[in-house]
């Protein structure tokens, strides 16, 4: 075999490799020297070819189960999801395998260990240990989801009242509590609109605290997402989570799928995924707002809000406020599980540079 795997504690001799390289930041590793040449380069090829690996597992994924859409993993966000980068370790550890050079390559992450242990190579030492890291995680999680199922209950009671301020079939801009906006008819994303079309609410994400979103409700315009949730829903928040280990025809990356649901269920994350999609439908279902225009980024509560409101007719404008990197994925139409079922009617670009970017990706 060309490919020998171990721990930073079990390094082998420096006579039995060519070239090594490291997942993370290991412990312990060899003398620079002996560091494979051009690995930087290699990882980004790498990582650009298992694009549509990445978007056609996820996708799968939440088809065979929703609550997957509760995380990043599953809307291929390259920002804040490192799957992409577990699945770039498989295309470099199968390329070296057929190479001639012999590769040492050190990993201390347990999943991604067992993950590359599976595809052949010499393994040198056992596995890191998993059990009590993930019983570490499990404890975490539901601590996280607890904490936020407290702050969505004190939210829901302080922030009721803002719910006079939405007007039933109204246009509204959907916001997240950004820092630049005000009460005097600004709003970050969309500018002075708001003074310019005085019939318009703003309706503030649950991510924005109570302070700063009674302090933009000021203008009387303004209401917070947490007004129309429920406090018995909020006693779920923290079993609600990416629950499943289903993932039928993807076995060959099981271990690195079950790493993405471990420590993405060590956050709130999808606690507050869920309580703002259970929020927003209470939203719709009490306004059946006419038209809704929103920061557009494709994520997961994007696409559900999709699938809320467009039984309703209400006409779904999604802003591209952001740049679309080259890696940016979060973007592609394809890891979406209904298609374009889950886009905006339309998508608002701030350039020409930004259009082309997203026909590029499929648009």
């Amino acid at each position: 075999m060309t490919v020998l795997l171990c721990r930073s504690g079990d390094l082998p001799i420096s006579s039995s490799y060519d070239y090594w390289c490291a997942v993370g930041n290991p412990i312990n590793t060899p003398e620079l020297s002996r560091r494979l040449p051009g690995f930087e380069l290699q990882m980004e090829e790498a990582f650009d070819a298992i694009q549509t690996i990445w978007s056609d597992l996820v996708r799968e994924l939440a088809q065979q189960n929703p609550s997957a859409e509760l995380a990043h993993t599953v809307t291929c966000n390259t920002n804040v999801s490192d799957f992409g980068v577990m699945l770039a370790w498989t295309d470099l550890y199968e390329t070296w395998i057929a190479n001639e050079e012999c590769i040492l390559v050190i990993c201390d992450d347990p999943w991604l260990f067992r993950h590359l242990s599976s595809l052949d190579g010499n393994v040198l030492s056992p596995p890191p240990r998993l059990f009590f890291q993930e019983l570490k995680l499990w404890f975490r999680g539901y601590l996280s989801r607890f904490w936020y199922a407290l702050t969505a209950a004190f939210a829901v009671i302080r922030l009721r009242h803002l719910k006079n301020y939405a007007e039933k079939a109204s246009s509204v801009l959907l916001v997240y509590g950004h820092p630049s906006s005000n009460s005097n008819g600004r709003d970050a994303y969309f500018g002075t609109l708001m003074n310019i079309l005085p019939e318009v609410r703003r309706i503030i994400h649950v991510d924005c605290k109570p302070a700063r979103a009674l302090e933009l409700a000021k203008d009387g315009r303004t209401a917070s997402l947490h007004g129309w949730g429920s406090i018995l829903f909020v006693f779920r928040l923290p079993f609600i989570k990416w629950d499943t280990a289903k993932h039928i025809g993807w076995e060959k990356y099981s271990w690195i799928i079950r790493r993405s649901r471990v420590l993405e269920g060590s956050t709130g994350q999808s606690a507050a995924i869920r309580w703002q999609l259970h929020c927003l439908d209470c939203w719709l279902k009490n306004t059946r707002p006419r038209a809704i225009v929103w920061p557009w980024e494709n994520h997961g509560w994007e696409r559900g809000l999709i699938r809320l409101a467009r039984p309703m007719g209400i006409l779904l404008s999604g802003y591209q406020h952001t740049v679309v990197g080259r890696q940016h994925w979060v973007h592609l139409a394809k890891s979406n599980p209904d298609g374009e079922k889950s886009l905006p009617d339309r998508i608002l670009c701030s350039g020409e540079i930004w259009r082309q970017c997203l026909i590029d990706y499929g648009h």
